[in-house]
């Protein structure tokens, strides 16, 4: 069984986060998403974030169906890296490749440009109501 291991934030789940984790299904048997908490996300993305809790993203996560595990964790993958031992890494194409000397394999996510939840919610701001 190939246990594959991805992260990140998963905020305002949107069609960008499910091409990820349908890619990363195709190298795992077992996937294990892992979560950024709330203090990690405002660390990371600045005071205005999350707009969901980590409670109501790993909600969100739950219901595609696409994750065998959620897990929140505090911004350092490491830790369940060492604990888990996946086989693969799965990271997205613009991620960093913190942890491949943990796991037999890194596996690239191409970016659905576009597709981003900063760019996304930076289109809701500027459409004027009709």
């Amino acid at each position: 069984m190939r246990i594959g291991f991805c992260n990140g934030c998963f905020d305002k789940l949107h069609h960008g986060h499910r091409f990820f984790l349908e890619y990363a299904r195709e190298y795992a048997d077992w996937l294990i998403v892992a979560v950024n908490s709330d203090e990690s996300v405002r660390g990371r993305k600045g005071e205005e974030r999350p707009f969901l809790s980590v409670y109501e993203r790993m909600r969100d996560l739950k219901s595609t169906g696409l994750a065998d595990a959620i897990i929140p964790f505090n911004g350092d993958p490491i830790p369940l890296l060492l604990a888990i031992r996946p086989h693969a890494l799965i990271r997205g194409e613009d991620q960093s490749d913190e942890g491949r000397e943990y796991v037999q394999r890194v596996f690239r996510v191409p970016r659905l440009h576009g597709f981003s939840t900063t760019e996304l919610n930076r289109k809701e701001i500027v459409r004027a109501p009709e």
